[in-house]
């Protein structure tokens, strides 16, 4: 399984998007934007896409924190 997110340092979603991946200890990709990949890069990407985190799994968009933490609750428990 790969699982890659889209994020920004400054975002609040995002640090709780990885502190969701880290507890259950999901390895994933992190691309920063302003590090990684510009903004302009990001919106030509994901045209349609306008907040982070974006959240892909195996290459499937899953979206963001809260979609992040209905897949989590579905397939993964403590």
């Amino acid at each position: 399984m790969t699982i890659e997110m889209y994020s920004r340092d400054d975002c609040f979603w995002c640090k709780k998007a990885k502190e969701l991946l880290e507890h259950n200890k999901l390895d994933f990709k992190e691309y920063k934007i302003g590090q990684d990949l510009t903004r302009e890069e990001f919106k030509e990407r994901f045209p349609n896409q306008k907040t982070v985190p974006y959240i892909f799994v195996d290459s499937k968009p899953i979206g963001g924190y809260d979609n992040l933490h209905e897949w989590v609750s579905y397939n993964y428990t403590d």
